[in-house]
């Protein structure tokens, strides 16, 4: 994905990560007997950046000093959102759910305006994710999804791009 900002409007200030990108995919119904009531089981991903915890706000070695707010001690190169989300697998049941942790990471240059804003939206539910960039910076970025709390990947993820504005 590659992001911009510009001093003119043109796009967006900041770049959010839409809360729930991907939502549960379905549920299916499951009878574990006959005439037993059905047991609801998730399948599919539920993507969430409420219950998220950043863990890391690093980005492109960008950090906030140990004094300002939102300075986390951690040296990887990234933005960490841990318990980020649960992928419900093929529906083998809750032993094969995997919770994830979503980590950003910068391709290109990436300047930020103020990394102590990086992480999650300052609203009343935190419910977007936001990579700060400063006045005419662009960047490339990629999103990877890890099992919680390690570097072990899982399987990856098809989104929809909803930050551009068209010019008119």
């Amino acid at each position: 994905a590659s992001l911009s900002r510009h001093t003119k409007g043109i796009m967006l200030r900041t770049v959010s990560l839409l809360s729930g990108l991907a939502a549960v995919a379905a549920q299916d119904a499951l009878c574990s007997a006959a005439g037993a009531p059905p047991v609801i089981q998730a399948t599919g991903v539920d993507l969430n950046f409420v219950q998220a915890e950043v863990t890391c706000n690093n980005l492109g070695g960008f950090k906030p000093l140990p004094d300002e707010p939102g300075f986390l001690p951690c040296n990887d190169e990234e933005l960490r959102y841990t318990n980020f989300g649960t992928d419900f697998g093929l529906d083998i049941g809750p032993a094969d759910n995997v919770v994830l942790d979503l980590v950003v990471t910068n391709l290109t240059s990436y300047i930020p305006n103020n990394a102590r804003r990086n992480g999650r939206t300052q609203d009343q539910t935190g419910s977007f994710g936001q990579v700060n960039l400063a006045d005419d910076q662009s960047t490339d970025v990629a999103y990877r999804f890890y099992e919680m709390g390690t570097n072990t990947p899982v399987r990856q993820y098809g989104f929809f791009s909803f930050d551009h504005v068209n010019k008119r």
